[in-house]
């Protein structure tokens, strides 16, 4: 297998580990759209409609019931998704070890077996935030529901609405913790062989990300600051790992300058241009700006670089339209 063909698998490796942060959500984000509904009706049942508010008995017993199952919720939802993130950053140490053990194999023809070390504090740390979501949107939901004997329903909308932004924030917290554990692992495997680290982008990655790809750090070194095809630099610190930002999928990969085959281009080389033409052609998530991509084009364009005539053409003629053409599927 080649190595881009390994990396594609590994990262879809990878993305089936970050799901499994957002299956431990499922549950709870179901059951918190069912009870929004049934608060809903149920206010409508006592109060006539969401603008009357019902007297104080009636709104304390309501109350009472809305704040008993929310804490049956969160109380439920904690040692799920502190399971779940625990796992998974374990078994994301793992995946990064075999990942990068099976990368080394192809670019160099070593053979490794590591030990898989632990997950760091810093990711254990992460794992500890996404689960204090949960306690402080709980504290953030009674605080507003508080506010329901005299300002009414808008209280209870309000209060669910704190509980409903606890899932995009176990998410994003729980999925870079995951790249993070899987990152690690390949560091690990680095680190036993004495070399560096590749930093890998996926096609459509950031334009800040995309700047990493094919940048080596050495050996217990970390990667450079501020490098972006955007812009302005994103950060004013070296970067240990990926992931450079919450939903960033980036990784790396074992690399030494020893295992460069003379007359072909170096894994990092062949990284480093695939991310220009990315840039080149528009390849972008729909998340980010299209205005930004575009720029980017046309500072990649005004630095001189050596990609084919064919794609640069390509890049002036999106520079000149303010668009790129849709992203192809399978990109």
């Amino acid at each position: 297998m080649s190595i881009d063909s390994l990396v594609d698998t590994h990262a879809d490796q990878v993305e089936a580990f970050v799901g499994a942060v957002a299956d431990a959500t499922d549950s709870f984000a179901g059951d918190l759209a069912t009870l929004t509904a049934a608060a809903t009706a149920g206010w409508v049942a006592v109060a006539g409609s969401t603008s009357a508010v019902p007297d104080g008995t009636v709104v304390g017993a309501f109350l009472a019931w809305l704040r008993r199952e929310l804490a049956r919720l969160f109380g439920r939802a904690g040692p799920i998704v502190d399971r779940a993130l625990s796992k998974a950053v374990r078994d994301g140490v793992e995946l990064g070890v075999r990942q990068a053990s099976g990368e080394t194999a192809v670019l160099s023809g070593t053979r490794t077996r590591l030990p898989v070390p632990d997950p760091s504090p810093e990711v254990l740390a992460a794992v500890a935030t996404a689960v204090e979501h949960l306690e402080v949107q709980h504290a953030a939901a009674r605080r507003v529901l508080a506010a329901a004997p005299s300002v009414g329903f808008p209280a209870v909308a309000g209060g669910l609405r704190e509980a409903e932004k606890t899932v995009p924030l176990v998410e994003r917290a729980g999925s870079w913790a995951v790249v993070r554990a899987v990152a690690e692992g390949s560091e690990a495997v680095a680190d036993s062989l004495g070399v560096g680290r590749v930093w890998i982008a996926e096609r459509t990655a950031c334009v800040v990300c995309a700047a990493y790809a094919g940048v080596v750090a050495a050996q217990g070194a970390e990667f450079p600051r501020g490098l972006t095809f955007g812009a302005k630099p994103a950060d004013s610190r070296p970067v240990p790992n990926p992931p450079k930002h919450p939903r960033c999928r980036c990784k790396t990969a074992p690399w030494s300058d020893a295992w460069k085959v003379p007359g072909v281009l170096s894994y990092p080389e062949a990284l480093r241009r695939e991310a220009a033409r990315s840039i080149a052609r528009g390849f972008a998530l729909p998340s980010e700006p299209v205005s930004v991509r575009i720029a980017a084009a046309e500072r990649l364009l005004a630095d001189g670089t050596t990609l084919p005539a064919s794609v640069r053409a390509f890049a002036a003629r999106a520079v000149r339209s303010g668009r790129f053409p849709p992203v192809p599927a399978g990109i």
